[in-house]
Formats: C-alpha cells, sequence, structure tokens
C-alpha cells in the first residue's frame, strides 16, 4: 500500500499489499526515554486494542496541522511503502526486546534489541524500469523534524546481491533523525538528499547500514555518530554528491563518519570481499567525506578510496576526502603508501579535525536531536 500525504489531501494508491510474518516476542518495550507529544497513534498487528493495524492507515490518519504525531509500531514485519509528507513532525517509534518489561531501555538499547521491519521489494529495473531511486524507497520522508527510533528499514531487492538500484530510505527533507535504526539493501541503500539540495541536516545515531554499492549516496550535511557500516559485497561506501565549494554556507554539504566501525557484512552471499570496498567515490568534482575514529576492517582497499567512471568527473582536484585517527587493517595508518598514492585524499590532525565535531559541525546548534 502506497500512501502519500501532502497538504490537505491524503492520496492513497494500491501498488501491492501482503502479510509480512509476524515474529512473536515477550516482555516488549519502547526503546528510549525521549519526551513524548501527546498525539499519539498505536500499529499493531497482533493487538487489538491498538488504533490501526498498518502504518498505512495510521498515517493516513495524521491530520496536516502544525502538531507533531507519534506513531508506536509494535512487532512485526510491515510490508508498505510509505511517503511522509506533511507540516509537522512525525516520529516513528518502534518496539524493542527486552528482559525486563519493567524497565524503559534510553542507553542500553540497541539496533539489535528491534522487532518492527518495514519492508519492501522493488529497484530501478525490469518491471519497474524507468523509476528513480527515490521510487524505489521503502520509506520517504519529505517532512522536516521526521524522527525513527529502534526501526528496520528492509528493502528486499537487496538480498538478490546484485543490482540496479533498490533504495531502503530516502531523505528529503530538513533534520531528522534515526537512532538505533537498520537499513539493507545492496545499490543505493541510503539516500540522503537530492541534486541541488544543502544546507539539509541528518543525523544517524548507534545504527547499522548495510549495502556494497554507493550504499550511502547524496547531498545533504549528514552526520553518522557511532554506526555499523556493513558491507555486503565488493563496492564503496558513499557517493557524495556536492557540487559547489559553499564553505561559508551555515551547513555545508558533506557525510561525516564520526567512531563509526566499518565491518563485512555477516551476509556477502558467500563472496570474500577483502579489499575488495572502498571508503567512497566522488559522485560530484565537490565531493566531501570525513572518516573520525573509525575502525576500518580489511575489506577496505590499501588505497581506501575509489574514483567514478573519468567521462563523468575527470577533475579531482577539488575533492576533499579527509582522515582522522583510524584504527584497523584497512586504515590510513596500516597502508600509508598505498594511501599515498591517492592525490585527492589526506590524513588531518586534531586541530583540523575539531571543526567535523558534532557541536561545532551544526553550529552548536543542536536542539533538533531529541
Amino acid at each position: 500500500m502506497l500512501i502519500i500525504i501532502k497538504g490537505n489531501k491524503i492520496v492513497i494508491g494500491l501498488l501491492l499489499f501482503c502479510f509480512g510474518l509476524l515474529s512473536t516476542f515477550v516482555n516488549i518495550t519502547t526503546a528510549a526515554v525521549i519526551a513524548k507529544t501527546n498525539n499519539i497513534i498505536t500499529v499493531s498487528k497482533q493487538n487489538k486494542n491498538a488504533d490501526f493495524d498498518t502504518i498505512t492507515a495510521a498515517l493516513a490518519s495524521v491530520p496536516d496541522n502544525k502538531e507533531e504525531y507519534e506513531i508506536e509500531i509494535d512487532s512485526g514485519i510491515y510490508e508498505e511503502q510509505l511517503i511522509i509528507e506533511r507540516s509537522a513532525p512525525v516520529i516513528f517509534r518502534g518496539k524493542i526486546n527486552n528482559n525486563n518489561h519493567d524497565e524503559i531501555i534510553s542507553k542500553t538499547s540497541s539496533y539489535k534489541d528491534n522487532t518492527v521491519t518495514l519492508a519492501w521489494n522493488q529497484s530501478t529495473g525490469d518491471a519497474y524500469a524507468g523509476k528513480s531511486d527515490e521510487d524505489t524507497s521503502v520509506v520517504v520522508v519529505k517532512t522536516n523534524g521526521f524522527r525513527a527510533y529502534n526501526i528496520n528499514f528492509n528493502q528486499t531487492f537487496g538480498l538478490g546481491f546484485d543490482g540496479p538500484q533498490a533504495v531502503a530510505v530516502t531523505v528529503d527533507a530538513d533534520q531528522t533523525v534515526f537512532d538505533q535504526c537498520l537499513f539493507t539493501s545492496y545499490q543505493d541503500t541510503l539516500f540522503v538528499g537530492n541534486t541541488t539540495w544543502t544546507g539539509r541536516q541528518y543525523y544517524f545515531k548507534e545504527s547499522y547500514i548495510a549495502g556494497a554499492v554507493d550504499f550511502i549516496f547524496g547531498n545533504s550535511s549528514t552526520y553518522f555518530d557511532k554506526c555499523i557500516i556493513a558491507s555486503n559485497g565488493p563496492g564503496h561506501i558513499s557517493a557524495q554528491k556536492r557540487q559547489f565549494h559553499y564553505e561559508d554556507m551555515k551547513i555545508p554539504s558533506a557525510m561525516i563518519f564520526n567512531e563509526c566501525q566499518l565491518i563485512t557484512d555477516w551476509n556477502t552471499n558467500g563472496v570474500d570481499i577483502k579489499g575488495k570496498q572502498d571508503l567512497g567515490r566522488p559522485w560530484r568534482k565537490y565531493a566531501k567525506v570525513i572518516y573520525m575514529n573509525p575502525y576500518i576492517g580489511d575489506h577496505i582497499k590499501p588505497e581506501g578510496w575509489g574514483d567514478w567512471y573519468s567521462s563523468t568527473l575527470g577533475d579531482y582536484s577539488n575533492v576533499e576526502y579527509l582522515e582522522f585517527n583510524n584504527s584497523g587493517p584497512g586504515s590510513w595508518e596500516m597502508n600509508v603508501e598505498a594511501r599515498e598514492s591517492v592525490n585527492y585524499t589526506r590524513l588531518i590532525d586534531y586541530q583540523k579535525a575539531k571543526q567535523y565535531n558534532l557541536k561545532e559541525w551544526y553550529s552548536s546548534d543542536l536542539s533538533w536531536l531529541v
């Protein structure tokens, strides 16, 4: 079921609907101690006291006003494709599996405790030829201030471990937060801002992001904090699309990975990807990506970085690929000669790296990171 909320109109188009297998958990509680809105809508496939049994129906019930709404989602697999577009924020909060149902988890929960999965199966090829990346997404976020807690976003086409593009989440809004979420696909898992949109801020906290080819791509200002970046095939982690050198902008375009773990995913379809991944390739000639304090596994090739097709980029003189305080077999420190052979990347020191700390990068305005 595809739902679009826009203005005062609600348009529902039947694309595909099937019930997913439900996972039964005991002692389930909400994941985080966060101030809640008074406008709470509940979704459950098994609890008849819930307001709705699909997220589609819950979203359709949300009025397009200036009030924040929260949708609390019970455990299960929800095979729905969603476009979220309204005037005020929407919060998705998934239930987690916890052994002590009396405890409200804040610092001790993780994506591993998630029991809610939003799933869809679509790509830009075959029967869907001509569709854009965004069209394939499990979820498209067009609402500023959207926040998701403990939700899995699974683009099941990616389970085929091959292209073409198939997106788990597209974010086309400002000041969005994904906290302890999981994203899976193969090519183009996470779309963080399209075309020339700049000044948009996205924050991913302690989440798990899996893919192979350009699986984190876009043009926004995106901060990944203590996330696990898991490669499930040969390819490129990032494809950053900064198109202009506007460093005087309040929120310049870049991807920042802080204290992330870059690992091989548990499932690579049996493919040995040692030395077959890189930290990213530039989608446009001003691409900017920073890795600070990460662990980098041996799936990352010694050179560290890749290149785009020479016919579409050519000039790498304005690309900014920066590394600081890396560790692990794929780090700069373990591959100095190979890294230095790439003329569009450099190792920076502590003084240079400070500007990419969360508070400094977002100019001390962290009020939206709630």
